[in-house]
């Protein structure tokens, strides 16, 4: 048995999960130098497809959001434990002290986002009442809170790294100096709660949505709504602009999502799937759409001919696909799951890694 589970595992590309397996039968095997053999043989094979493990990075509570820093060196994570911490990607170490997001009275202090600015020289983390702005360096906050009356969804820097961009449960989003923390402009106002939004490329143009199931389009300098489409299905899960800054795309928790020209919010392309779509990304180039489905799988989407091209899926998940990502080249893509993480080859639709971490098999006690 547990050599079976274990090569069945390694052949689900799972070598996570078969290496216990594999080495449990070799320590039953001791003294054996035939079965031995064979034993050390297979855990060979399976290290050799094992990806590289540069570092595991702990906080209290659940992790919520992390990022990369632009050059790659550093990543920031963002956690239910009130803290951001910022990590050297090369050596997994911890630079500076863990920053404490709490809010006195406030009861418990979640995060939901963390950003780094274009030149990594700052983040801005979103909480509870709030969002903040640190020195990646120091830690040091470098202005006073940005404040909301509610949860704070979003929290993001500008192309050019001069304003940041607020949104929140309390139906506002605000805009920010970078440099002093001070507000810019008015509030702009949804029906309900905010929870996404989207700087366009120029860093001129807003893209919001959330509980009140539209997408507003905003001028970033003035405030003022451009356009608002018609109601979704439901709540909108995901507004993102194409990097050519001419569309933006919507999802809701439905099949159906939607691209959408700018500044006009006019509809370009209805598209449907098959399950729930909780999240739709750009490539580069901005002609192909990766969405992810309810049923542990993604789809990418040639968006202007509204046909599906390709399909990947994560064998044996019972958990949706919640989030998706491109390589700035558009060669591959992340997918990531509540049970696993993954990267395909996205022209022949093949995995690169094995999952991460799978949870399929019973473990060996």
């Amino acid at each position: 048995m547990m050599v079976n589970t274990g090569v069945a595992a390694a052949r689900a590309d799972d070598p996570v999960f078969a290496l216990p397996w594999l080495a449990k039968a070799l320590r039953a095997d001791a003294g054996s130098s035939t079965r031995e053999f064979a034993h050390r043989t297979r855990i060979a094979s399976v290290l050799q497809e094992m990806p590289d493990l540069r570092a595991i990075r702990f906080h209290q509570r659940l992790i919520q959001h992390a990022a990369f820093s632009p050059d790659g060196s550093r990543a920031a994570t963002a956690s239910y434990d009130g803290t951001v911490r910022v990590w050297d990607t090369a050596t997994g170490a911890e630079i500076g002290l863990p920053r404490p997001h709490a809010n006195p009275g406030a009861g418990l202090t979640l995060l939901f986002r963390v950003d780094f600015s274009p030149d990594g020289s700052r983040l801005v983390s979103a909480g509870n009442l709030d969002a903040r702005l640190w020195d990646t360096a120091s830690g040091r906050l470098l202005s006073p809170p940005l404040p909301h009356a509610n949860e704070v969804r979003v929290a993001r820097f500008s192309p050019d790294g001069s304003r940041i961009l607020t949104a929140s449960l309390d139906r506002t989003i605000r805009c920010w100096s970078a440099t002093t923390g001070q507000p810019i402009g008015a509030p702009m106002s949804h029906e309900a709660g905010i929870l996404v939004a989207d700087w366009s490329p120029d860093g001129r143009l807003i893209v919001s949505g959330g509980r009140d199931r539209t997408v507003s389009v905003w001028d970033a300098a003035t405030g003022r709504r451009l356009a608002v489409t018609p109601l979704h299905e439901g709540l909108i899960s995901h507004v993102e602009v194409a990097p050519t800054g001419r569309y933006f795309v919507s999802a809701s928790a439905s099949p159906v999502f939607r691209v959408w020209h700018l500044p006009d919010a006019t509809l370009a392309a209805t598209l449907t799937a098959g399950r729930s779509v909780r999240q739709a990304r750009f490539d580069p180039t901005g002609s192909h759409l990766l969405a992810t489905e309810s049923d542990g799988s993604a789809r990418l989407w040639d968006w202007r001919r509204g046909t599906a091209v390709r399909s990947i899926s994560h064998p044996g998940s019972r958990s949706a696909v919640v989030w998706v990502g491109w390589s700035a080249n558009g060669r591959r893509v992340m997918t990531a799951t509540a049970e696993r993480a993954r990267v395909w080859d996205i022209e022949t639709g093949r995995p690169l890694t094995p999952p991460d971490p799978p949870y399929p098999y019973p473990h060996p006690r």
